[in-house]
């Protein structure tokens, strides 16, 4: 699912899931460097109810557009929810190849684990987070503003906002320093490339 707020100050956005059948959930989308989000929802069946929940560590601010508010969509391989509108296709990320952002893909222990924010500090000085979107494969994703542009340190924070079930992971408490476009955090290990997501199709 691709989704694209109407204010470009959103800077979280947690899609909330509900299919005909099946059980419900959320997931935390990942910002991409065009102002979309994304994330993989695992649902299967006829049809699937979205809800975007806009900077949930804010409150409880919900996406008004939809129905009651939410969208009632169809289960495809790919839907973009966008312009008060649904398309039942991908949305193609255009950001230019002068893109100065950091695509980070990161692999967790546990299969437990539900959310992962990830925490960077640039050369500059400047730091912030991204709440990392789950793939089908298991691997989590997303794009560090700025992060190509020099020296960048990554800490994962695991199951953030939930209490007990929150914490780092411990390979990285120190953090992991990464260069480059792209960086995968696997088995205890900095790999200088890109994951290569591997999913069936059927």
């Amino acid at each position: 699912v691709w989704y694209r707020p109407d204010s470009s100050s959103t800077k979280a956005v947690r899609l909330w899931y509900s299919p005909a059948s099946g059980s419900s959930g959320y997931v935390d989308m990942a910002r991409g460097c065009d102002g979309y989000f994304s994330a993989s929802v695992p649902v299967s069946g006829s049809s699937v109810k979205l809800v975007a929940q806009l900077d949930p560590s804010s409150g409880w601010k919900l996406d008004s557009r939809g129905s009651s508010p939410g969208w009632v969509v169809s289960v495809a391989p790919a839907v973009t929810l966008a312009y008060n509108t649904v398309y039942r296709a991908a949305h193609s990320v255009s950001c230019g190849t002068g893109s100065s952002s950091l695509r980070v893909w990161y692999r967790p222990d546990s299969s437990s684990t539900k959310a992962v924010r990830l925490w960077y500090r640039l050369a500059s000085g400047s730091s912030g987070h991204v709440d990392m979107a789950r793939g089908c494969d298991g691997y989590y994703s997303a794009s560090v503003p700025g992060g190509a542009s020099g020296s960048v340190k990554l800490v994962a924070e695991l199951n953030p906002g939930s209490g007990s079930s929150m914490q780092w992971d411990s390979k990285g408490r120190s953090g992991w320093s990464v260069s480059g476009s792209a960086a995968t955090l696997a088995y205890g290990k900095v790999y200088r490339a890109a994951h290569s997501t591997a999913c069936k199709t059927s």
